[in-house]
């Protein structure tokens, strides 16, 4: 999952995984929030529940904060300085 201008770094490493024979799905979703507004039919074709999170990352400029029920990995900034 991309959340902003990380979906075109995560589009490029799906692309790689593709080669290598992985099945890959990419999904942008820029808000945590505006994602957990849906009903439940919409998030579940978005994030099926037979995908375990163990098999979703996160990329994201800033805090892993709010994906952590969607996903189990992440790429993010959960600290400063």
């Amino acid at each position: 999952m991309g959340t902003g201008s990380e979906t075109e770094l995560v589009v490029e490493a799906a692309k790689e995984l593709r080669k290598s024979g992985k099945t890959v799905r990419v999904v942008s979703a820029p808000c945590v929030d505006r994602f957990e507004e849906q009903d439940a039919a919409y998030k579940e074709s978005v994030l099926p529940k037979a995908v375990p999170t163990s098999k979703v990352l996160v990329a994201e400029a800033a805090a892993s904060y709010g994906w952590h029920k969607y996903a189990g990995n992440f790429v993010c900034i959960d600290t400063f300085g």
